[in-house]
């Protein structure tokens, strides 16, 4: 293979101008999509919430149903979040509670409740939820007698557990400080009678509470009363019910546990993220899987309202680039620039994705062909398919620069801290204690980075493979014998060990950029590109250029022998 130089032509030069400009054109129309490979750009989430309810609009319709408890959470959440409107929010659960002060204390109107404490002095509403309301021993004798008389199989096993002794943190119902579990076990059957637990929650909750008494062994159960232990020390019944209602299992209460001890600031986000999102356990997984980066992106999709929670937890990345401190105007992608691109984007991700890529591709390429017509630089005639070929894979190396480019959680060196679990349970009901603990979140070890470098080193080596192989084509297409065809391809032999020098060098760039910091350490991924040079090498000399050699000396040998013997039969 050689590289010729002709004079452009005219046309030639008009038509390598008009392949630029649409190659540029195109990578530019690409890098207007927002990509949601890795990350997620916060201008997909605000486009996502446009028009939907916030967070003070539902506040106002669960007032309206009578739901204060939610409300005044919705309230302060909106506080924090500086929301507009929730200055008449808070006004009106204020006036609300004024006029009905008896759901000051429970949050809201419940028959059970109301049949258990009938005629009981009403509480005083404090910091210690609705757990301060079941820990006196008035309030667990009516609710014991109230339950007492109950049908559901589940909440007999509940009361059940009262006579069991092997609990390792909590003291024993029959002991002198046995009131907080038997304020949590009460709770937890009444939580039940009502049917507030899900319908895999309650079979949940009476498997571990049979498994206990069948076993004698209350490890299970235990766990459990200590999640709603901790939830009924910061809520009262009416949120504590809006916020276990749609866990679609028991574990969804140890996250938002471990969580509220971890972030007691966030409790009031927390909460109105799990309202607004109707499901915990997503919200739930988001913020433990990303940490504080996750809190703020939920705060920043409170903002924006229902459409930009569900959006971020059904996308489920991180978020990419500045928090704003308030939901106008991420950047200069914003809806009234993009609109429809962004609303395409939210409707079709995977699609728009992949329309992303294909532009990069499409551009590249014709940037790549647009440098030949306008250069006049033309490779060797009787080779057309190579053309294409070396275009297409220059194409695919840019695509995935301009990915690395684009995603901030590919090529950083470092990643997002996450939390970590670590059970504690409390002992007496003293659930203070942060069970959460920062950490540096572990990265498989084949992820989407790994592959992307690798495939980059790949492609690479199959560009040399290529023009190894053009080579050897090329040689043999010379019109010269045979044996000198034979010492043009011994003066190749550094061109056929290209592969290697290939890959080493990219081992030796990877390994630098990993010292200094700029990509994150991964030696799979830097020693790939030895590797594929020596199996290119080894590939082009044993598969290519031994057989080749050994056709040309053997045809020049039967030649040689041709030749001389003539003279033997004359002589």
């Amino acid at each position: 293979m050689r590289l010729t130089e002709q004079r452009p032509t005219g046309h030639g030069r008009l038509r390598g101008l008009i392949t630029a400009v649409c190659g540029v054109v195109t990578i530019a129309a690409g890098l207007l999509i927002p990509s949601q490979f890795k990350s997620l750009p916060l201008v997909l989430v605000e486009e996502a919430g446009l028009g939907s309810p916030g967070v003070v609009e539902t506040g106002h319709d669960l007032l309206e149903r009578g739901e204060v408890a939610a409300s005044v959470l919705l309230a302060e959440a909106g506080a924090e979040l500086k929301l507009e409107g929730v200055e008449r929010l808070t006004r009106e659960v204020a006036g609300y509670i004024e006029v009905n002060p008896d759901v000051a204390v429970w949050g809201e109107w419940d028959p059970f409740l109301e049949q258990a404490f009938r005629g009981a002095e009403p509480g005083v509403p404090g910091e210690n939820g609705v757990i301060g309301q079941f820990i006196s021993a008035d309030a667990r004798e009516r609710v014991l007698a109230l339950l007492s008389n109950s049908r559901s199989p589940t909440v007999r096993v509940l009361l059940a557990t009262r006579d069991l002794t092997t609990y390792r943190r909590f003291m024993p119902v029959f002991s002198a400080a046995g009131q907080p579990l038997e304020a949590t076990i009460n709770l937890t059957a009444l939580l039940t009678q009502s049917e507030q637990f899900s319908t895999n929650a309650a079979r949940e909750i009476r498997a571990m509470a049979g498994d206990a008494l069948a076993t004698g062994e209350a490890a299970g159960i235990e766990r459990l009363y200590a999640d709603l232990l901790s939830l009924g020390r910061r809520f009262n019944w009416g949120q504590m019910t809006a916020l276990v209602r749609p866990a679609a299992t028991t574990e969804t209460f140890g996250k938002l546990r471990q969580l509220l001890q971890r972030l007691p600031e966030a409790r009031a986000v927390l909460f109105a993220s799990c309202l607004l999102a109707g499901n915990p356990d997503a919200v739930a997984d988001y913020i433990i899987r990303y940490g504080d980066v996750g809190l703020e992106a939920m705060s920043f999709a409170l903002r924006q309202g229902r459409g930009g929670v569900l959006f971020l937890l059904r996308q489920n990345l991180p978020p990419s680039g500045d928090f704003p401190d308030s939901g106008a105007g991420t950047d200069w992608l914003s809806s009234e620039t993009l609109g429809p691109v962004l609303s395409f984007a939210v409707r079709e991700p995977g699609l728009a994705l992949g329309l992303k890529y294909g532009l990069y591709l499409l551009g590249a390429f014709c940037l790549f062909w647009s440098f030949e017509s306008f250069s006049g630089l033309t490779w060797l005639a009787g080779f057309p398919a190579f053309a294409y070929v070396r275009r297409g894979m220059g194409a695919v190396m840019v695509c995935l620069f301009l990915v690395l480019i684009n995603e901030p959680y590919l090529a950083q060196a470092s990643q997002l801290s996450g939390y970590e679990f670590r059970i504690v349970i409390p002992v007496l009901g003293q659930v203070a204690d942060g069970t959460l603990r920062s950490q540096q979140t572990d990265g498989v070890n084949m992820d989407i980075a790994t592959v992307l470098s690798i495939v980059f080193f790949f492609i690479l080596q199959l560009l040399v493979y290529l023009i190894c192989l053009l080579k050897i084509s090329e040689v043999d297409r010379k019109p010269v014998p045979n044996l000198v065809k034979l010492r043009l391809m011994e003066n190749e032999e550094n061109l056929f060990d290209s592969g290697l020098y290939v890959g080493i060098a990219g081992t030796s760039a990877a390994l630098v950029l990993q010292v200094l910091g700029l990509i994150e350490a991964n030696l799979l991924a830097a020693y790939a590109s030895n590797l594929f040079g020596i199996l290119c090498v080894a590939f082009v000399k044993i598969r290519h250029v031994r057989p080749y050699k050994t056709r040309l000396i053997e045809i020049s040998q039967e030649q040689i022998l041709a030749e001389v013997a003539p003279g033997k039969a004359s002589i």
